[in-house]
């Protein structure tokens, strides 16, 4: 436990402000001068790009796609599930191999992070972006009492055929 929180204490201290750039309303920390910090304390340092079926990404069943960095610095390995975004930060379906290669190597620069270096550049990225048009909270309402039972009518071959048609179609309902 005694080399985690060294290498995390050493990493944190690394001051990244000088290279860290801006894009819109996101700060970002170029993978080359992430990498350059890292094997300069850690020179036994190394990443995998995972592969999936032999690509360098995976799609979700709603056609999403993922990429897969781990970092390895001083026998500690951390890995990041980082989501194919657009130069808008939005997640991209159907992505070309640019779109996959800037993934990965944000991956790998946030994977580099969860060890320490750059870390604080990620405060916040779980918030929304503007709070300015939030909705109030719902106050919460107990459900209404269910209804009370009803006579059950007999179904006719109409409904019954429709019925079974529904059930075939789109599983019991």
């Amino acid at each position: 436990m005694e080399d985690i929180e060294n290498l995390w204490q050493r990493l944190s201290k690394v001051d990244v402000d000088g290279q860290v750039k801006h894009k819109g309303k996101l700060k970002y920390l170029s993978w080359a001068y992430a990498w350059g910090h890292l094997k300069k304390q850690c020179p036994k340092a190394s990443f995998e790009k995972h592969l999936f079926n032999g690509l360098p990404y995976a799609l979700d069943p709603n056609g999403n796609a993922y990429v897969m960095v781990s970092v390895t610095a001083e026998d500690q390995t951390l890995t990041e599930v980082y989501p194919v975004t657009n130069n808008h930060n939005k997640a991209t379906k159907n992505p070309d191999s640019f779109d996959v290669n800037t993934a990965l190597q944000r991956a790998l620069t946030k994977a580099i992070a969860y060890h320490g270096l750059g870390y604080k550049l990620y405060a916040g990225e779980d918030l929304p972006d503007d709070t300015t048009d939030a909705v109030a909270p719902t106050v919460f309402q107990p459900e209404p009492p269910p209804p009370e039972k009803t006579e059950v009518k007999p179904v006719d071959e109409i409904s019954l055929n429709r019925l079974k048609w529904a059930e075939k179609n789109f599983g019991e309902c």
